[in-house]
């Protein structure tokens, strides 16, 4: 029995420490309490100021009472019971708080006393932001007057009026927000003057001239051989007169190609050979609001095999990357034609021949360009029968010329294509060329092209082995069938390797 006791009391005195040495009650913020009469009176006004306040933590938990009267302090440790003299007419604001032992505090809200000696007008006049905008927020005060008319200038020419009534006892009699949108309240210097009888009062308000801005632009990654859409941000200017816009966007990047769609986009073309960081530079602004500038930062990564029959190969086409109709691309295509020189090569049919095989390979030799092939680059026309033609101009124009190969000739006719259309799988959206005679849109039933036939559209490209090196290749991609002059397209390549861009 003893032993039993002894525990009974062992657990008494733990439960009794578990009690004292716990942690602290929860801290509760107090809450202010303040009374003040009156509120109108006649100089020497006698106001009569008590601030007290409670605390759910006890009262004494409350550290300092202050008193804010007109910009002033009373502070006290205890609650405030005061009277006050104010002895000059006009507006007071006066209010409270309390504060506790761990720094919560609590404020009452603001009473306005006013003390009337005199009659007075007053007004205050602050830019702001308003919606986006640039505003000036207006304010008007009005003592013992009934009423006082409002005019607002700018450079000497008024531009607004307004008639002001004494609505309230205390406080504001009448504020307005102006804006560009309620009065195209624009940059400059505005003049407010408030007039009752003999009683004026004039300030001056000042909208800066704000340069426009636009949001950080993410870094953007790309792919080669591709087009892609960035969505350039808004621009925003506290200023709307100012109507900013984008005024330049340049690629830092020579073989970058950038083309501003009207919807403030921006189209990015990146080449066969792109890889790697590009820049693009935004200038925005205007004449009015200033100039600002803004890059935009990215990587073009390597995607599938890229093939874009829509796109140009060099930075020798961006002429072609910024043409919009098929009539345009279609005459680019013989303008540029006429000045190539391929056609100018006499043909051979005894060895090494030049017949139409060479003639299309020449062409897309010169239109489409194969970066890094250095093969035979001069001009002696015995080596250029030798060679199969020269790298003299490779890449010449640009222009993404692909080659074609139309059966049941035998061996075959080769001759060129061209996408001019908006649809790689149609086939009147292809412009077909016939190299040795500065020929295009040529069509089934026409020379080279029956009506009967299969035309096959053979994709270029550089391919580099250790035993060859670097070497010219071929890939398919559209095959179309010609029957009774009518065209089908009956086969297109859809490796899962290939990135086939077949619409623009």
């Amino acid at each position: 029995m003893i032993r039993t006791r002894n525990l009974f009391y062992a657990g008494l005195i733990l439960t009794a420490s578990a009690l004292f040495t716990g942690c602290e009650p929860e801290n509760y913020p107090p809450v202010a309490k303040l009374e003040v009469s009156p509120l109108v009176g006649e100089a020497p006004m006698n106001v009569r100021a008590k601030l007290d306040g409670e605390d759910p933590n006890g009262k004494k938990d409350i550290r300092w009472y202050d008193l804010y009267l007109g910009g002033k302090l009373i502070r006290k440790n205890s609650p405030i019971d005061t009277n006050l003299v104010l002895t000059k007419s006009g507006i007071t604001k006066i209010y409270g708080a309390v504060t506790d032992r761990k720094g919560e505090t609590s404020k009452t809200k603001d009473y306005y006393l006013e003390t009337i000696g005199e009659p007075f007008v007053d007004e205050e006049a602050n830019v702001i932001e308003f919606n986006g905008q640039a505003a000036i927020s207006y304010t008007a005060r009005l003592g013992i007057v009934k009423e006082a008319d409002l005019s607002v200038e700018k450079n000497g020419v008024e531009i607004l009026t307004r008639k002001i009534q004494n609505t309230n006892i205390i406080g504001t009699d009448y504020e307005e927000i102006f804006t560009y949108s309620n009065g195209l309240f624009t940059k400059g210097e505005y003049k407010f003057k408030l007039k009752s009888g003999n009683l004026e009062k004039e300030i001056i308000a000042t909208i800066p001239n704000y340069n426009p801005t636009i949001p950080n632009i993410p870094k953007l990654n790309i792919f080669q051989q591709l087009d892609t859409i960035i969505a350039l941000p808004k621009i925003s200017d506290l200023n709307p007169e100012d109507n900013p816009k984008y005024i330049n966007i340049v690629s830092l990047n020579e073989n970058i190609l950038l083309k501003q769609l009207p919807n403030d986009s921006l189209k990015v073309i990146s080449r066969w050979d792109d890889l790697g960081e590009y820049k693009i530079e935004l200038e925005f602004g205007s004449n009015e609001g200033g100039i600002s500038k803004r890059t935009i930062l990215g990587e073009v990564l390597e995607g599938k095999f890229p093939i874009n029959p829509f796109l140009s190969t060099n930075i020798n086409g961006n002429e072609w990357d910024l043409l919009e109709t098929r009539a345009q691309r279609d005459a680019y295509v013989q303008e540029k034609l006429n000045e190539d020189w391929t056609s100018e090569i006499p043909p051979r049919i005894i060895e090494p021949i030049w017949d139409c095989t060479e003639y299309a390979r020449q062409l897309t030799i010169n239109f489409h360009g194969f970066p890094g092939l250095e093969k035979y680059s001069g001009d002696n026309l015995d080596s250029i029968y030798f060679y199969h033609g020269t790298f003299k101009d490779n890449g010449k124009y640009g222009l993404p010329v692909y080659g074609i190969y139309i059966l049941p000739f035998t061996p075959g006719h080769s001759m060129n294509a061209i996408l001019t259309g908006d649809n790689a799988e149609n086939f009147s959206d292809w412009n077909f060329i016939e190299a040795q005679r500065d020929r295009i849109n040529v069509q089934p039933g026409q020379v080279y092209m029956p009506e009967n036939c299969e035309i096959i559209i053979w994709f270029k490209y550089v391919e580099e082995n250790e035993v060859q090196g670097k070497f010219l290749t071929s890939i398919p991609i559209l095959k179309f069938k010609i029957v009774d002059g009518n065209p089908t397209l009956i086969w297109k390549n859809d490796d899962s390797d290939l990135n086939f861009k077949t619409q623009r």
